[in-house]
């Protein structure tokens, strides 16, 4: 065949030849099969139809579906050449989503098509597969490749298709499948980033209703609260939920059981199937997938993952991460970690916004399960990555400043989970544990910072020893949270204990050993040892003065505390002197706008308050809140403080309207700078709530206590003091608002608290007591007031020195007491002893000024008119040395002086005090007051009684002229100066005239208070009198039997109203003159069983005794 020297094989089993016309196999097994296809299977793919329904979908997996309505609504309406993505976190149930969409809409696509999209090879191979189903014959003839392509064609040339491409990894991989437009494309990712212009959804994981609607679904009925609990351990993750059902399902256990195998054993249980069989769908072996190529794109995105792993799932600052990168470059670290989130957030893993990272709490659960072993314990050094984190971002805040507050605000969920996970801790741990105790206090939250504090006293003395003086700061921070708690006994062991370690740590002259004094001091002072705490403050005060000198912050800190003590021990010129001493030094040492010029001038108000000196107090309240508003600005909760303060001045000064804006920006101020349930800002709602109802908003009052008590039962609890104080805030208001009833049984809870914290005792129940009081006699239960009152008294004399402000008040409420229950002969020696003490307290005072007007009063009630004179000229010397001689008091005191001199029928006496009075009102007020009626009544009753009519006309007449002036023609107070002007005309025998005004003051009366008012029945009688005088008797008649009908409906309600009496004896007088004595006698013989006056029963008596006895029968 081959001819020498002509062409020659190349190499083995290669063939050469001059001339080869047949077939030439080479090979061990060569094929010489011949295939011959028809001529129709060559047609282009543009002319070979799908076949109806052709499609690869999946079987369904008869899993519960539920929750999403929503998306499948949205991807409804999808374009049909348009593009969706479902994109989130792995087991989210993004495949199960468009395997329920696709199978749903089956009926309305050319050809539904599902391929596995993770690798090129998978896409390759699933676009194969359509190939071979839509052209069989092709298999024979074409490669892989060659299959794939022509699907592609097949797709580009067919319309109304819908393809699914499940798990795409990378966007770049289904290049050519996203830019067809002739079918519907629905993607799944993992991925969150990508460039497609497509209907993007974001899959979040179920509602609670949906995934216990799914473990119903799966497991069979089953308790509620079981189900819904394991639904909230999953993190209601629909792969989770699944497997968790169906393991329920198939091991015939409860939902219970698998929630506490899960909690006990969370890395078995995540990686165990449900159905025992399909081990690569567990939300493990699902996640580690992912897990795996995080840590090959970015290792610090792993880092960052583990420590994310033991922080709170939701909203965690991600700047708390950077500590993760350690590089002197903070631009570089900032980059490091901007790359590391986006790498996760790429993969699903976390939820990233611009400020925050979340992380799913279920793939939180496996990843603090190291491998491989099952349930080997917790990742150590993810652990310590997390502690790391919040440790480091926390590191130079202050707990008790309110500018942390939004950082320690922002991190505290993730303080609570790591913390909760370290069982070993050390130190440092104490140390993280002490700042949040102290933040959660600053927050009003000390229920909540008592087991920290506890925490991390056991640390401590665990690491340094009973001894250590950490152990002694420990001890003392863990008394002060007990005391905000109320558990203040509870607290005292503790802060002694703290003061002997520091003292033995630091030596009895240290700085920290006079600060741990001072706080003992606070707890002996709270319970009510003041002066076991005086000692202690003024021992503390000589430590920071040997320590720093007297020239030092600290001194005049300590100046500051002990002030307080002497105010609430009654030693208050003490008290201001040291207040006073501590403002004058921080004024030398700090900046005039130092912001603890105003804390110092707000605790110099307190004891100026205690002392009366309100128009003193508004000043120093005034400056303060400038100085804190400049040093803090408007916004600060510090000064909630300064508003409240200066809204407490204007109240005591009775400038409600003025006190109104001031009570309202600082509850407004609390709620958004303390949180609406911070015991602060019930404070301010109650203070608010005061304030409304001293301006007659009793409604809204009522509204804001109650909110202050919820606020603070919520806050601290029940039974907490600072609630009790909330509550008898709430029964004043229900008291001022007529509601004795309820007043009552809010006091008593505060009462019963109050015993509880602080035995039967002590001095804080006086208020209380004396609350409950008032509120017993306003409920008409007088006899229960008084042995409240008495008791009150008793605890304070015993507690406090006589120079204690609240001994006046205490005494004053038992006076009280005593007088309504008919014994005010009893309750003047307790006035008595009030007004001495008061005396001696403030001197001249508005305070002193109306206990003697108290005082007056009772001697009045007892009898004693000589004794109420002089307490009421006391009280005009007193008014006249506080006013000056031309103040509107002035005219009060005079006409109180005037009282008990007509008491005494001395009216002489009286007349020129009524004078007096009159031109000190003109002076005051100007001459047409109306404040002036009350005083020309009494000018001209006191010049009747001395039977001085014609003097008595002018004040009458111009009483009159005021009157209309001032109220209008039909008002009450013009008719009764009317009557007083007839009855002035009637006595000077003018009778003509008085007809006249008699018919006005009837007129006025009936208009202002109708009919049947008693009032108007004594009108009906003056003018039946004026017709009687003139000898008009059968008008006065009708008229004088409409005054006995009404004044017997009023004597109805008073039964010993001489009144009555006296219309009887008019209209018998009027019968008689008209002839009729039958009618005359009844009506005496009626007149003389009632109550009357001397005059008018020696008048009766007489006129019976003219009627002949036949006219007496009835």
């Amino acid at each position: 065949m081959t001819e020498p020297g002509s062409t020659t094989a190349a190499g083995l089993r290669s063939v050469a030849a001059h001339t080869i016309s047949g077939t030439v196999s080479t090979g061990d097994r060569p094929d010489f099969r011949r295939i011959t296809l028809p001529e129709a299977v060559l047609r282009p793919p543009a002319e070979l139809p799908a076949p109806p329904g052709t499609h690869n979908l999946p079987a369904p997996d008869g899993r519960a579906f539920a929750g999403r309505e929503q998306q499948l609504a949205r991807l409804a309406g999808l374009p049909p050449a348009g593009i969706a993505v479902v994109h989130g976190l792995g087991g989210v149930g993004k495949s199960t989503l468009a395997l329920q969409y696709a199978r749903a809409r089956l009926d309305r696509h050319t050809l539904t098509w599902w391929l596995t999209a993770d690798t090129p090879d998978h896409l390759t191979t699933g676009l194969d597969a359509l190939t071979r189903r839509l052209h069989p014959a092709l298999a024979a003839v074409t490669t892989t490749e060659e299959g794939a392509a022509w699907a592609l064609a097949w797709l580009q040339s067919h319309r109304g298709w819908l393809l699914v491409l499940d798990n795409v990894e990378d966007e770049r991989d289904v290049r050519e499948l996203t830019g067809l437009t002739t079918g519907r494309l629905l993607l799944t990712t993992r991925r969150s980033r990508g460039r497609l212009a497509a209907t993007v959804i974001h899959l979040e994981v179920l509602t609670e209703p949906a995934a216990t609607a799914v473990l119903t679904a799966l497991t069979g009925p089953d308790d509620p609260a079981d189900t819904l609990a394991l639904a909230r351990e999953l993190g209601c993750l629909p792969l989770a939920l699944h497997q968790a059902g169906s393991y329920i399902a198939r091991t015939r256990t409860d939902t219970a059981t698998y929630l506490r195998r899960l909690r006990q054993h969370p890395g078995r249980m995540y990686d165990r199937p449900g159905d025992g069989r399909d081990g690569e769908r567990t939300i493990a072996r699902i996640w580690n997938l992912s897990l795996a190529a995080v840590d090959e794109a970015d290792p610090g995105a792993t880092t960052v993952l583990r420590a994310l792993a033991f922080l709170a799932p939701d909203d965690l600052p991600r700047a708390a991460l950077l500590s993760l990168f350690t590089t002197e470059d903070q631009e570089g670290a900032d980059l490091d970690l901007d790359e590391a989130l986006a790498t996760l957030a790429d993969y699903g893993l976390i939820t990233l916004t611009r400020e925050t990272v979340s992380v799913h709490r279920l793939l939180q659960a496996v990843l603090r399960t190291t491998e491989p072993a099952p349930d080997p314990g917790e990742d150590p050094a993810g652990l310590a990555f997390a502690f790391g984190c919040v440790n480091a971002t926390l590191a130079d805040s202050t707990p008790g400043e309110p500018a942390a507050w939004p950082q320690w605000q922002a991190l505290l969920p993730h303080v609570d989970a790591v913390l909760a996970r370290i069982e070993h801790p050390g130190p440092g741990v104490a140390g993280l544990c002490q700042a949040t105790a102290r933040y959660l206090r600053a927050q009003g939250l000390p229920a909540r910072a008592l087991p920290y504090a506890e925490r991390a006293l056991a640390i401590t003395e665990a690491a340094y020893g009973p001894a250590d003086p950490q152990t002694s700061t420990r001890l003392g921070a863990l008394a002060h949270t007990l005391h905000e708690l109320g558990r203040t006994t509870e607290a005292l062991p503790l802060a002694e204990r703290a003061a002997a370690v520091g003292e033995a740590a630091w030596g009895p002259d240290h700085a920290r050993t006079g600060a741990a004094v001072g706080d003992l001091a606070v707890i002996h002072f709270a319970l009510g040892d003041h002066r076991r705490a005086l000692a202690l403050e003024e021992r503390a005060l000589a430590i920071a003065e040997a320590a720093h000198g007297p020239l030092h912050e600290e001194f005049a800190t300590r100046l500051s505390n002990i002030a307080v003590v002497y105010r609430e021990a009654g030693r208050l010129t003490e008290a201001a002197r040291c207040a006073e001493r501590a403002l004058a030094l921080s004024e030398r040492l700090l900046a005039p706008d130092d912001p603890m010029i105003a804390i110092r001038l707000g605790n110099l108000g307190v004891v100026y308050g205690a002392l009366g000196r309100y128009p003193e107090v508004l000043e120093l309240d005034r400056r303060a809140l400038a100085i804190a508003e400049a040093a803090h600005g408007p916004d600060h909760p510090t000064l909630v403080t300064r508003h409240g303060n200066l809204a407490t001045a204007y109240v005591h000064l009775d400038r409600h309207a003025e006190a109104l804006p001031h009570a309202e920006r600082a509850a407004e101020l609390a709620r958004r700078t303390l949180g609406s349930r911070h015991p602060d800002t019930a404070l301010a709602i109650g203070r608010h709530g005061l304030v409304l109802l001293d301006l007659g908003r009793s409604a809204e009052a009522l509204e804001l206590s109650r909110l202050a008590v919820e606020i603070s039962e919520a806050a601290l609890g029940p039974d907490h003091p600072e609630t009790a104080v909330r509550l008898g805030t709430l029964g004043t208001v229900l008291r001022q608002l007529g509601r004795p009833a309820e007043a009552v049984e809010v006091e008593e809870r505060v009462l019963r608290i109050e015993e509880a914290v602080y035995g039967p005792d002590h001095p804080t129940l006086c208020a209380t007591l004396g609350n409950l009081a008032l509120s017993y006699r306003a409920a008409g239960r007088p006899a229960e007031a008084l042995p409240l009152a008495r008791r009150a008294l008793t605890i304070a004399e015993r507690s406090w020195p006589e120079a204690h402000p609240s001994l006046p008040v205490l005494g004053g409420n038992l006076a009280e007491a005593l007088t309504g229950l008919g014994r005010p002969a009893e309750a003047v020696p307790h006035l008595h002893r009030a007004l001495a003490r008061l005396e001696r307290l403030y001197g001249d005072h508005p305070t002193t000024l109306t206990y003697l007007h108290r005082l007056a009063e009772t001697l009045t009630e007892a009898e004693q008119d000589e004794e109420a004179l002089a307490a009421r000229r006391r009280a005009l010397d007193l008014t006249e040395r506080l006013h000056g001689p031309d103040h509107v008091e002035i005219a009060y005191a005079l006409s109180a002086v005037r009282f008990s001199l007509t008491a005494l029928d001395r009216h002489a006496e009286a007349v020129p005090l009524d004078e007096r009075a009159l031109a000190v009102l003109e002076r005051t007020l100007g001459p047409d007051h109306p404040e002036s009626l009350g005083h020309l009544y009494d000018l001209t009753e006191d010049l009747l009684a001395l039977d001085r009519p014609a003097e008595a006309l002018p004040p009458a007449e111009r009483a009159v002229g005021l009157a209309e002036r001032a109220h209008g023609a039909a008002a009450a107070e013009t008719g009764a100066a009317l009557t007083a002007l007839g009855y002035v005309l009637y006595l000077l025998g003018r009778h003509e005239e008085a007809l006249p005004v008699e018919r006005r003051a009837l007129a006025a009366t009936e208009a202002a208070l109708g009919p049947d008012h008693p009032a108007t029945g004594s009108c009906l009688g003056n003018l039946g009198h004026a017709l009687r005088e003139l000898g008009r008797h059968a008008e006065a008649l009708p008229l004088e039997l409409r005054a006995v009908a009404v004044t017997e409906a009023a004597g109805e309600a008073d039964p010993e109203s001489p009144a009555l009496a006296k219309r009887l004896l008019n209209l018998a007088r009027t019968h008689l003159a008209l002839g009729h004595p039958t009618e005359a006698g009844p009506l005496l013989h009626r007149a003389a069983a009632l109550p009357a006056h001397p005059g008018t029963a020696e008048q009766i008596t007489a006129l019976l005794a003219e009627v002949s006895p036949p006219h007496q029968g009835v």
